[in-house]
């Protein structure tokens, strides 16, 4: 390739690395700031029937003891967590790791364009 073609190339990677870095920082910085809401991978909150209070009929089976113990943790967990603060963790872990990766691939195509330049150089 001539010297031209390879510097060109290296710096359009160069340029496309450091974009992406720039990028992925700017919308985790919007993330955690809570200008905007983190990609919804997870929505772990539970549909629940609308009934009138007193209706609710509990029938307790011979076997029906890890469904109460479910209902009682599920009760107590409720009580501790705000709605919906599982799912925003989950959703904030999981664009901490997408960003980490998107950080990792910018940095391995600027050090891509950051060699290629240095070969053009040296021919």
């Amino acid at each position: 390739m001539s010297k031209k073609c390879l510097k060109f190339f290296g710096a359009v990677l160069l340029i496309l690395g450091v974009g992406v870095i720039i990028w992925t920082l700017f919308l985790s910085y919007n993330i955690f700031t809570g200008e905007t809401d983190a990609p919804a991978l997870f929505d772990l909150e539970k549909e629940e029937e609308n009934l009138p209070p007193g209706t609710e009929e509990i029938i307790i089976e011979e076997g029906d003891f890890p469904g109460e113990i479910e209902e009682l943790l599920e009760d107590q967990f409720s009580t501790m967590l705000p709605a919906g603060a599982m799912g925003k963790m989950f959703n904030l872990i999981a664009w901490s790791v997408l960003a980490f990766i998107l950080i990792f691939g910018g940095s391995h195509l600027a050090t891509l364009g950051i060699k290629i330049l240095k070969e053009g150089k040296r021919e």
